[in-house]
């Protein structure tokens, strides 16, 4: 490990969003030009950073920075087939092929995926996954292959953590609570 980012005002940083970077045995904060982001995920290559920005009117608004050299670029918005009036995006997480897992909060909270295809993101498709439970489901981890996904969802004001795994035509299994994470019934 040689640097990592965090979501909390620390001791080490006065900003909400920061980073640190082992430099010559010693953690140093990362420069980074986007401090008030929030919930950060960085690719499986490690090149680009995924993380939410507020628009000033408590919107989120989803940003991707690239790295270059070494170092973060400047934050650009997501187009427009994530960042529309329609959606509120969070908590994003990548596959290898570039390919976006998020949660949707515009109508509820569930979870989206949307395709990179030819350098560019297409709509987001609802990922369908067969539960018993029907409240909200958020916060997806999707394996960088996307051969599972792990999720939280509420219910009764405790969340939950599930996964479910891709089946042969492309469906997800199941979901099945992982029980030593989770709060008891």
């Amino acid at each position: 490990l040689t640097e990592f980012y965090y979501n909390a005002p620390s001791p080490l940083s006065a900003t909400p969003f920061g980073g640190l970077r082992l430099i010559d045995g010693v953690w140093t904060d990362v420069d980074f030009v986007a401090s008030s982001a929030f919930e950060a995920h960085i690719a499986p290559a490690g090149d680009k950073m995924f993380f939410v920005l507020e628009d000033g009117s408590g919107r989120g608004v989803g940003h991707v920075s690239i790295k270059a050299d070494g170092e973060w670029g400047t934050p650009e918005a997501l187009p427009a087939t994530i960042n529309s009036d329609n959606y509120f995006p969070m908590y994003f997480n990548s596959t290898m092929d570039g390919s976006l897992y998020w949660t949707q909060l515009s109508f509820g909270a569930f979870i989206v995926r949307t395709p990179f295809v030819d350098g560019t993101y297409s709509a987001p498709e609802r990922v369908r996954m067969s539960l018993s439970y029907t409240g909200s489901c958020a916060h997806p981890y999707i394996a960088p292959d996307e051969s599972y996904l792990i999720f939280d969802c509420e219910r009764g004001g405790k969340n939950d953590l599930y996964v479910c795994f891709r089946t042969e035509n492309g469906g997800w299994t199941q979901a099945q609570k992982i029980e030593e994470v989770s709060d008891p019934d």
